[in-house]
């Protein structure tokens, strides 16, 4: 077939019909990605130090090289090459996912090969078989896993305080001691962790103290009704005549009993050694009767002196269990183990069938706020996506129901092998991978149903491999077993031909 030269330029003549016009233009598209993962780059920045800011710098610069140098190897424009973001879309997301600080040459090779090796040997963008950030991730992983573990520093609140952009750069870029900036965080961390604990001491404290104010004013109540009800006696009794002619009995009765008395002292006086002896007796015992009411008033006095020692021992003995509970967790402090990812620190429980018996996670503590911030920073950019149309709701949310299904009921049977579903959703690059790596339009199926279906199959192998892998965080390599089965999920979920199975008279 004859191809014309406007036929050829707008790839008429070998695209099929119909071609349509969208104004979302590719470079929009990336332009979108770019921007929808600058509240992730400023969370990992405020958590993990500025070393993530020079990450992407490096990486950024990299991959522009590789994409002129490629134009240049290809006889192409150069401008144009430079104009294309989807380079930056590839150094952001490394600059995610590498330590923070590694040396710059490490991040150099791990961006070459993933723009040049992974994406413009095979043709270059939207040609490229594998998701080539998750390529340069996994390449250094293999490659240097020793730098790799021991580069990571400790997330918590204020960590760009410690690595500053100076310090970060000291380290990255000259090679000074990266354990130094390390230790500074986990000491920061520690002392974030001391500080969350003492307030959570004050306000056990503070609940104490109203729980203490209520006990006493319950106790008061009674004693209030009581005193109250003794006046209302007294009132009625002035009030009323019969209880005032009462009295006046009484007082009679009173003074006949002091005649009687003063007879029987009279008599007594009278009375032989003996009757004298057994009247002190009597006077003895009546005493002694008056100082065993001041003795039980005295032991009842001391019984409430001890019940209120007992209820303060119990108020100290709860506030020393609560700074237990609450400092308990510096095992469970993130990277305390290997200086790592959380998931990497949990390995070895994971491999011992030990993880029921680690303390749960407190993701309001600042050993652990940051994962949240930061899984919070990647749903915000999927939603930006999702609302611009850059992608699809389905495939995330498929991934993530497959993570947090397969999790919970792994977790249900077998507690000592897997993590909880909400540890396995937040931790590691699960929120990463849902929005950003699995809805990768080159690497993913070209059918609606292959990317519901192959969203489910790498959630399902996220799950395998941080059980049973030797790998802690598995997005990256759940992700490129996923790219190879991208074409069968094609295959398998390819849409029926146009005029192909149809049956006559189906219309009607």
């Amino acid at each position: 077939m004859q191809i014309s030269v406007q036929s050829a330029k707008q790839n008429l003549g070998i695209e099929p019909a119909p071609h349509l016009h969208s104004p979302m233009s590719t470079e929009k598209i990336m332009v979108i990605v770019l921007l929808s993962l600058i509240p992730a780059l400023g969370v990992m920045t405020f958590f993990f130090g500025s070393g993530t800011i020079i990450q992407f710098f490096i990486s950024a610069a990299t991959a522009l090289l590789c994409q002129v140098l490629a134009a240049v190897l290809r006889s192409r424009s150069i401008k144009r090459s430079l104009k294309d973001p989807s380079g930056l879309v590839t150094a952001i997301l490394l600059a995610l996912t590498l330590p923070q600080l590694l040396p710059w040459y490490y991040t150099v090779m791990a961006t070459a090969f993933a723009m040049l090796l992974v994406r413009e040997c095979f043709g270059g963008l939207g040609q490229n078989l594998f998701n080539p950030a998750m390529s340069g991730f996994i390449f250094l992983i293999i490659s240097s896993p020793g730098v790799f573990y021991t580069t990571w520093v400790t997330p918590t609140p204020y960590a760009i305080t410690v690595a500053t952009p100076d310090r970060a750069w000291d380290v990255i870029m000259n090679g000074a001691d990266p354990q130094i900036l390390v230790r500074e965080i986990k000491e920061l961390n520690r002392s974030n962790e001391i500080e969350a604990a003492h307030n959570e001491l004050m306000k056990a404290q503070e609940l104490a103290r109203a729980h203490d104010a209520s006990a006493d004013a319950a106790g008061a109540a009674p004693a209030a009704e009581a005193a109250a009800d003794a006046a209302a006696d007294d009132a009625a009794a002035a009030a009323d005549p019969a209880g005032a002619e009462g009295t006046a009995v009484s007082e009679k009765a009173a003074a006949t009993a002091d005649a009687m008395a003063g007879e029987a002292d009279a008599a007594a006086a009278q009375a032989t050694g003996e009757d004298a002896a057994e009247l002190d007796a009597a006077a003895a015992d009546t005493a002694a009767g008056v100082d065993g009411s001041q003795e039980a008033a005295s032991a009842e006095a001391e019984l409430a002196e001890a019940a209120a020692r007992d209820r303060a021992e119990d108020h100290a003995s709860f506030e020393d269990m609560m700074a237990t509970a609450t400092l308990s967790k510096d095992h469970l402090t993130t990277d305390a183990l290997t200086g790592a990812t959380y998931l990497e620190s949990i390995k070895t429980a994971r491999k011992a069938g030990d993880v029921k018996e680690q303390p749960p996670v407190d993701l309001y503590s600042p050993s652990f706020v940051a994962y949240a911030w930061l899984a919070g920073a990647y749903v915000l950019g999927g939603m930006v996506l999702i609302f611009t149309k850059v992608i699809r709701f389905q495939p995330p949310l498929a991934f993530i129901i497959a993570i947090g299904a397969m999790s919970y009921i792994w977790n249900y049977y077998d507690p000592q092998l897997c993590i909880s579903m909400a540890e396995h959703l937040i931790m590691g690059g699960t929120m990463l991978g849902a929005f950003y790596i699995i809805t990768d339009p080159v690497t993913t199926c070209g059918t609606f149903k292959g990317r519901i279906l192959l969203s489910v199959i790498i959630g399902m192998l996220i799950v395998l491999i941080r059980v049973h892998g030797s790998y802690s965080d598995s997005v990256a390599f759940a992700v490129m077993l996923g790219n190879c089965l991208a074409p069968l999920m094609d295959v398998m979920t390819r849409r029926r031909p146009f005029g192909v199975g149809y049956r006559p008279g189906g219309l009607n």
